[in-house]
């Protein structure tokens, strides 16, 4: 899959990513750890491990869509609770909005 920002300012992408896996914040258990290629800009430096959910109900990063490309929200947990896999709202921070394409060529092309 290929990650852009849905967010204007600043555009980034497209970025490869690889789902690593399953995480949840509070009772929300479908969110994924994934890794990108490159690494995203945010204004804590680089991060090329981010927490990805879908934006809509009844979507999964974890399905295939019925519907390309998918709104989700790229999240960073706080400082020292990086490595967890089940967290509180409080410990998770939306640094972006972007949009998952199946294939590279797709997110090159999809306008928003």
């Amino acid at each position: 899959m290929w990650l852009t920002s849905y967010d204007l300012d600043p555009a980034w992408g497209p970025v490869e990513v690889e789902l690593a896996r399953r995480a949840s914040i509070g009772e929300r258990a479908d969110l994924a750890w994934s890794v990108l290629n490159p690494a995203l800009p945010t204004e804590r430096g680089g991060h090329s491990r981010v927490l990805l959910g879908a934006r809509h109900q009844g979507d999964s990063v974890w399905r295939e869509p019925t519907r390309w490309p998918m709104h989700v929200y790229v999240c960073l947990p706080v400082d020292g609770v990086e490595e967890a896999s089940n967290f509180t709202r409080d410990q998770v921070t939306i640094e972006y909005w972007g949009l998952l394409h199946q294939t590279r060529e797709q997110a090159e092309l999809d306008t928003y």
